[in-house]
């Protein structure tokens, strides 16, 4: 029996099957306990999860599940790191995971889910490198990654999944634009980004990641009509992100809904709803650098 054969054998024992059952088992809870606004005891159980994936790995270091969980593990730990203002530990986890998986591509170089995996990461850290200050130029690796998308959607069309992080690259592209002061620019991949939001929403309008990037793109939309003092613009597509984000929004503890939730409604002038989400927040020990950035602005140009 040779080395992969023996490994995918130890992938399958009861011990490893119990094993990997306990840290699916973590994963879920950890997840269930960030949407409550839990987020130290999320933290704790995500680091549970990635200790029982890492000895699930030292049994059988070339099984792809448990590469795979990893990866999974530790963007979700990223998740929470970048809650607390913690960019540098995320992105670290972030670099970590897309190693894993360029060690994967590298044992199968067509493998479009290692590719589109790969290119998924490095936009998140792209994402996160942009919100230092004295951030570089990210346009130029960002314009790359949305190629690699269009690559791969076109070659699989009906792959939501790889649609949805192709207009999140054009998201992303069109923040780096708007802040380099390239207003057309800016406005045009976010009307590209915006219009395949709409699409992926109009299939399906349940999705909460779908619906949550339907309104940073609105909201990056009224940033740009801000910029050129086209006011009524500008809040009109607050309003639209207000709609798609009414029913989550008052009663949520989730920080992913609850930070877009305090911008619109600072947007739309129901300063009080503001206040009430951004308290949430607090209590939760929301941190994050560009919603901190975000508030001290806000209340700059209030006072």
């Amino acid at each position: 029996m040779d080395k992969a054969l023996k490994e995918r054998a130890l992938a399958k024992t009861p011990t490893t099957t119990l094993s990997a059952d306990l840290a699916n088992t973590y994963s879920f809870l950890a997840s269930a306990k960030e949407n409550l606004g839990e987020l130290d005891a999320a933290n704790r159980l995500y680091e549970k999860e990635l200790q029982m994936l890492l000895h699930l790995r030292e049994s059988a270091p070339a099984e792809v599940l448990w590469i795979r969980n990893q990866t999974f593990a530790l963007r979700m730990r990223a998740d929470i790191r970048l809650a607390w203002g913690l960019d540098q530990q995320a992105l670290g986890d972030y670099r970590e995971a897309r190693a894993l998986f360029q060690d994967l591509l590298a044992r199968d170089p067509d493998n479009r889910n290692w590719q589109s995996a790969i290119a998924n990461l490095h936009q998140d850290e792209l994402r996160i490198m942009a919100r230092q200050r004295n951030a570089g130029d990210t346009s130029h690796e960002l314009t790359e990654i949305a190629a690699t998308w269009h690559s791969l959607v076109t070659s699989a069309p009906q792959n939501v999944e790889w649609a949805h992080r192709e207009a999140i690259a054009h998201l992303l592209l069109a923040s780096a634009k708007l802040g380099q002061g390239k207003l057309d620019e800016a406005r045009r991949e976010n009307q590209t980004a915006l219009d395949r939001f709409d699409k992926l929403y109009a299939g399906n309008k349940n999705n909460v990641l779908t619906r949550l990037r339907l309104v940073d793109s609105l909201l990056l939309s009224s940033e740009i009509e801000n910029a050129q003092d086209h006011t009524e613009a500008s809040a009109a597509a607050c309003r639209r992100a207000y709609g798609v984000m009414q029913a989550d929004g008052p009663t949520t503890w989730d920080f992913r809904i609850l930070d877009p939730w305090v911008r619109i409604n600072y947007c739309l002038n129901n300063n009080q709803v503001a206040t009430m989400a951004a308290k949430r927040l607090e209590k939760i020990g929301y941190k994050d650098l560009a919603y901190r950035r975000f508030i001290s602005t806000h209340h700059e140009r209030n006072e």
